[in-house]
């Protein structure tokens, strides 16, 4: 599938695309061996759906940023992205350029390709793989700020004061979005949560008494703590995977000029 996007871009793309497919696919592979009758089916429509659609649907990311990177005015580029979002039916199929989900707007996704485009100018990086790289890697975070915002307005603050390891632990468990995260991970970051809401924290039967904490937000604590880690441990294994890949590719150039020296 690699011909239709350029090298640079592989890896980048490659891990966008991964975590989003193992984020719906994982919960399936577990309800299929739960023996949920109708979860075998569900799961090979998504696989081959996924097979059939993603060749045609990758190279839309570079066409995108290629359309619209350039674009320095502000309200230009606002105009572009809105016009190439609104006219590509099939920019959203298997999330690219965005997975998208009710509290992720096309006016945020226009504002951050903006914003980061404009950093890139300002430290001279004008290489489109960059820029597509960059992009996948953005889209990545502004969804995972969206996961987050929408798990703390749906967070019962009594609940997780009273019982923060067990709230969390059970909260990083059960999350689709964080089911990549290994077993051991999942366990002490837990613990770290709940030692820092203790601490934060340390009268829970007065809250509880009184039927409100206001002056303790562990909602906060432990739901920023926990995607904090969760993004460092994302942006760590993608750094060592562009850094094999570029060692790679490093190799082969070089390889192929001591070559081009024997002729």
């Amino acid at each position: 599938m690699y011909h239709v996007i350029i090298d640079g871009v592989k890896v980048a793309s490659c891990f966008h695309t991964g975590y989003f497919l193992l984020r719906t696919l994982r919960p399936k592979a577990i309800e299929i061996v739960a023996d949920d009758a109708s979860s075998r089916e569900d799961f090979d429509m998504y696989v081959n759906n996924f097979c059939s659609n993603y060749t045609l649907v990758l190279p839309k990311r570079t066409e995108f940023i290629k359309e619209v990177s350039s674009i320095e005015d502000p309200e230009e580029f606002t105009k572009a992205c809105f016009d190439h979002l609104d006219n590509t039916p099939t920019l959203n199929t298997w999330f690219d350029p965005i997975d998208a989900i009710a509290s992720v707007t096309q006016q945020e996704v226009c504002d951050l390709h903006f914003k980061l485009f404009e950093s890139l100018r300002d430290k001279q990086r004008t290489s489109i793989a960059e820029f597509v790289s960059f992009s996948y890697l953005a889209s990545l975070d502004l969804f995972l700020n969206a996961y987050q915002q929408e798990d703390y307005e749906n967070c019962v603050n009594m609940d997780l004061v009273e019982q923060p390891n067990q709230w969390v632990t059970e909260f990083v468990t059960s999350h689709p979005g964080l089911l990549i995260w290994s077993t051991q991970a999942k366990a002490d970051i837990a613990a770290e949560s709940a030692a820092e809401i203790e601490t934060r924290c340390p009268d829970p039967a007065t809250c509880s008494s009184t039927g409100s904490c206001e002056a303790c937000d562990g909602c906060s604590l432990g739901i920023a703590r926990v995607y904090r880690t969760f993004e460092l441990y994302l942006n760590t294994m993608f750094a060592e995977k562009f850094r094999d890949y570029s060692e790679n590719m490093f190799n082969k150039l070089h390889e192929a000029n001591l070559a081009l020296e024997t002729v």
